[in-house]
């Protein structure tokens, strides 16, 4: 088998070796700026998908991963426990109960910590947990369910996928900037 030489090849990986930090800081820089496209557009989808108080649009962070100080990644993520269960879809179940309770709509707190309540069932085998207020009233609080299936509402691969030509466009005329720089030395 025959060896292929590149004239020059091995001056280019030296010069690859020894980017100037400038041109480090800038390859890195426009990894940066992808990452926070797509941080951007999660948070997007979030808001377009989900009502609430926004915990999960908040939890939504960047990194970049670096290998011998050039930045080769941008990670977007969220440390929620239920992010990933709201991307893919699937089923909860109580883990230390015998039933998951959901509040209704502008219902407060846990469960637990209400007073006066009673439960009734409903014809799906579920409970519903009302409290009494007054002497002929109940405001139904919770219902309580043995599983709940939660569906897959993504917002992190949308985000990836309606931004994947800016992000490789955007790291590909860094890294071509960079090696171009670097040739001519």
């Amino acid at each position: 088998m025959a060896d292929i030489v590149v004239e020059g090849m091995s001056q280019l990986l030296g010069k690859l070796d020894q980017l100037a930090p400038e041109v480090k800081r800038t390859v890195g820089h426009e990894i940066l700026t992808a990452t926070l496209l797509v941080e951007q557009s999660a948070k997007q989808n979030i808001a377009r998908n989900f009502h609430g108080k926004g915990t999960l649009a908040a939890s939504v962070k960047h990194r970049l991963e670096k290998l011998s100080g050039l930045s080769l990644a941008g990670v977007v993520y969220s440390n929620l426990v239920y992010a990933a269960i709201h991307e893919f879809g699937g089923t909860i179940k109580p883990k230390d109960a015998k039933w998951l309770t959901i509040p209704f709509e502008g219902v407060q707190g846990r469960a637990r910590d209400y007073q006066d309540t009673f439960f009734a069932s409903t014809s799906a085998g579920n409970l519903v947990m009302f409290q009494k207020r007054g002497k002929d009233m109940a405001v139904p609080l919770f219902l309580l369910v043995k599983q709940a299936e939660i569906p897959a509402r993504p917002w992190l691969n949308p985000a990836l996928e309606s931004n994947r030509e800016a992000v490789v466009g955007i790291i590909g005329n860094a890294v071509k900037e960079a090696l171009a720089s670097v040739a001519q030395k």
